[in-house]
Parts: structure tokens; C-alpha cells; sequence
């Protein structure tokens, strides 16, 4: 999954999850197939801000955890690059 593919489907998931009532801010960890970790949170100005390697494609699956102030929590597994037509506007939860 490219970068900015990644940053398109995390705006998607962060959508889904203030729906159900996740408050910003948000901040997520995620941990690609080989490793690579990524750090970020979605703030109250609404942007997501991202903090990754210099990789150009992460390897899936991908495993996010998201968590707002109030420490609820949701797992989010992005499988396969299509999973993000799959998944759209209701985040799969692994656990």
C-alpha cells in the first residue's frame, strides 16, 4: 500500500470512527507486515499528522490501533489493498 494510499484510508477509518463516537483527538499506532512502525493522531484542527520511514509502499497487512482521550479503543487490519472498497464506512475489527 503506498503512503498516500495509506493516509487516504486512515482519513476513511477516522470518519467512521467519530461516527461512532471516538473524540478527538485521536492517535494511532500501526505496524506494517515487515515491522515498520508508524505513529500519528488526528487533532481538533482535523488533520491527520503521520510519522513513518522513508518507505515508499507498506507491506500487508497492516494492524492499527486507534485510541481517543477518553482511552476507547478500536483494531483496525487493512489485508489486502482492495480491502479499503470493502471495508468503506464501517472499519473491520479484528478484535
Amino acid at each position: 500500500m503506498t503512503s498516500e494510499a495509506f493516509v487516504e484510508r486512515l482519513q476513511q477509518i477516522i470518519e467512521d470512527l467519530t461516527r461512532k463516537g471516538y473524540q478527538r483527538p485521536l492517535f494511532f499506532a500501526c505496524i506494517a507486515a515487515d515491522g515498520c512502525t508508524m505513529t500519528g493522531s488526528y487533532g481538533l484542527d482535523r488533520q491527520v499528522v503521520v510519522t513513518h520511514s522513508d518507505q515508499e509502499e507498506l507491506p500487508l497487512p497492516l494492524n492499527i490501533l486507534f485510541v481517543d482521550t477518553s482511552a476507547k479503543a478500536q483494531h483496525v487490519a487493512i489485508s489486502h489493498a482492495n480491502d479499503m472498497e470493502e471495508t468503506r464506512g464501517s472499519p473491520h475489527v479484528v478484535c
